[in-house]
């Protein structure tokens, strides 16, 4: 039958007291209200479902209590029991409403058969039993009894609902730069690749910290590991092997031009002479090998071809950027003699890079630049045209940088600039405001200060002032040519 509160039969039991058994018969879709003291101590009230389903609502605040007012709520079904503990610390007596909702019997009438039946017995105390006695609780964590239920207050490491369960801390990767995580409790440890420390494995190790270069030498850090730049000709992995051989930075090679020269030992290695007189001994990057015809390091296919006589193209190919007058005079770029799809660039210490143009395009010396050979090529901004000028020509970048080729750049002699984001790649600008985006050779990267690409032993002479920044020669136009975006 349908609950309804509004025609609902009060029915007042009386008192329950301690050790008293009260049997509560309510008619199906019916109310009964009844109350209690409670003592001091508390009472704790055994409730039996004997006969049909129903809802029995405590309350202190009301003697009417129900769904909107109860403090307390006991769902109950047939032959179920149920403890409610009330404490008497703040308050003298407990009102209670059972809601008969079905008798669980058929038939109609007005018999037993269509009553909801419950049983109710009161204890003074907490007669509650003790569900933490069995030890729920795992793993140190603190147990609280609940009279019905527990709970467990799990201790740092641990959760669930008996604190089971291990919080694994490498879930969130602590581990950085490759480390190996292993989780303990409420704590992680990091087995690091070599050349990394700390907590998370986060500090690169300073190899250069024990000072391992002799004679003199320069450490630079690497990771799980250092190379040590050695002056005067000394070699090996810490500069601890004396020079074998001449000093060649001679005063009258330095005035021909000559600041490279082959090792006597070593193909991978050459000797680079600074403007004093001192020798320095560099390593070619990768696999390529010194060729003293062209003063570069090549590949080892070109470094034969040049030794045996074959490639003459190659072979009669010299190092413009040895000439220093071409150096002093900012001339960094050059045809490559044979092939029109190439470029030799220099920087400001000597070192001669072969680039190729685009395909489909070519060097132009007059322009300093590669380009569309199917296309008439760029025009000095002077000279009045109604071509349009051309567009900024950029690498396949999605999103090219701010183009830094300004009139005022261009006017200052500014034609170089860092490329944002990757070092190893550099803007260079025409005279004509349009942006090129190049990419330094093998094993360098972009220097600013000298405008130009280094390796780590023209960086090292940078940082330590053997060589300086070349003086910047203004634009040859005398008008700078308006900003292309």
């Amino acid at each position: 039958m349908k609950l309804s509160l509004v025609a609902c039969v009060l029915l007042l039991l009386g008192y329950v007291s301690s050790q008293a058994s009260v049997r509560i018969e309510v008619d199906t879709g019916s109310v009964r209200y009844f109350s209690s003291a409670v003592p001091k101590e508390g009472i704790t009230i055994t409730v039996r479902s004997i006969q049909g389903t129903g809802v029995l609502y405590f309350s202190t605040q009301t003697r009417t209590p129900g769904p909107t007012s109860n403090e307390g709520k006991v769902d109950l079904a047939n032959g179920t029991s149920h403890l409610v503990f009330i404490d008497g610390k703040g308050t003298d007596e407990i009102h209670g409403a059972l809601a008969a909702l079905d008798s669980g019997v058929d038939g109609s009438g007005d018999g037993a058969d269509d009553k909801v039946i419950i049983e109710l017995q009161a204890q003074n105390g907490d007669h509650r039993p003790d569900l933490c006695a069995s030890g729920p609780c795992q793993n140190g964590a603190t147990c609280q009894n609940g009279g019905n239920a527990y709970s467990c207050t799990c201790p740092a490491g641990f959760q669930g609902i008996n604190c089971d369960i291990d919080i694994n801390e490498c879930d969130s990767y602590p581990c950085q730069n490759g480390g190996t995580c292993r989780d303990s409790v409420n704590d992680y440890s990091c087995t690091c690749h070599p050349g990394f420390k700390g907590k998370s494995c986060e500090i690169n190790i300073d190899e250069c910290d024990s000072t391992p270069c002799q004679n003199g030498g320069k450490c630079q850090d690497d990771i799980n590991g250092y190379s040590c730049m050695c002056p005067g000709g000394f070699q090996g992995k810490n500069c601890e092997i004396a020079p074998t051989f001449k000093n060649p930075c001679q005063s009258s090679q330095f005035q021909a031009g000559h600041l490279f020269f082959k090792h006597p030992s070593d193909r991978s290695k050459y000797v680079q002479c600074d403007l004093w007189g001192n020798m320095y001994i560099g390593s070619c990057p990768g696999n390529l090998l010194w060729s003293e015809v062209i003063d570069a390091c090549v590949h080892p296919t070109h470094h034969a071809n040049l030794l045996g006589g074959r490639g003459k193209r190659l072979a009669v190919l010299f190092n413009p950027c040895a000439i220093k007058a071409n150096i002093d005079a900012g001339r960094l770029y050059h045809p490559y003699p044979g092939d029109k799809a190439k470029y030799i660039q220099c920087d400001k210490v000597g070192n001669m890079f072969i680039k190729d143009c685009a395909p489909g395009s070519w060097w132009n010396q007059q322009n300093e630049t590669c380009g569309d050979h199917a296309k008439p090529g760029p025009k000095p901004f002077n000279i009045k045209t109604t071509t349009l000028p051309p567009t900024t020509t950029t690498t396949t970048t999605p999103k090219p940088p701010k183009n830094p080729c300004t009139q005022t750049n261009i006017a200052n002699g500014a034609l170089y600039h860092p490329y944002p984001g990757d070092k190893t790649k550099y803007i260079q600008c025409d005279l004509w405001g349009s942006m090129y985006v190049k990419q330094c050779g093998a094993g360098t990267w972009w220097n600013q200060k000298n405008e130009t690409c280094v390796d780590a032993i023209a960086e090292a002479l940078i940082k330590y002032g053997v060589f300086k920044p070349a003086v910047r020669l203004a634009a040859t136009p005398t008008q700078a040519p308006s900003t292309r975006t």
